[in-house]
C-alpha cells in the first residue's frame, strides 16, 4: 500500500510518500482541517488504524516561554478558552487569540 501527500503548491513536485506500511503510531500519516485531526498509519498485518481528534474534544493546561521573557499560561475547557494569563503583564497587549469565541477576557 503506498500513501501520498502533497504538502507543497503544485509548482514544487516533491510530494511526501510512505511506501511501506508502519510499525506502529510513529510513522502515521498527519491529516486534518485544523478542527478535526486524524493520525493514520497501516501496520504490517494490513490492519489500517487511525487516531481521531477534535479541538474542543479535550480540555488542557498550557504554559508557553515566549520571547521577551514572556510567559503565557492558561487552560482550555470544553472547547472554550477558560483562561488565560500573560507575564509580565506589560506584554498582555501582544499576545493575539484568533477564535471565534471572544467572550474571554485576559487575566493580567
Amino acid at each position: 500500500m503506498q500513501m501520498t501527500v502533497d504538502t507543497r503548491p503544485p509548482n514544487h513536485p516533491a510530494p511526501l510518500v510512505w511506501t511501506e506500511p508502519s510499525c506502529d503510531s510513529s510513522g502515521s500519516m498527519p491529516l486534518g482541517n485544523g478542527d478535526i485531526g486524524l493520525n493514520v498509519w497501516v501496520e504490517q498485518d494490513g490492519d489500517l488504524l487511525f487516531y481521531l481528534g477534535k479541538t474542543d474534544a479535550w480540555d488542557v493546561e498550557f504554559k508557553l516561554h515566549a520571547p521577551g521573557r514572556t510567559v503565557v499560561e492558561g487552560s482550555y475547557c470544553k472547547g472554550k478558552l477558560a483562561a488565560l494569563t500573560v507575564s509580565p503583564a506589560s506584554r498582555g497587549d501582544d499576545v493575539n487569540i484568533n477564535r471565534k469565541d471572544r467572550t474571554h477576557e485576559r487575566q493580567d
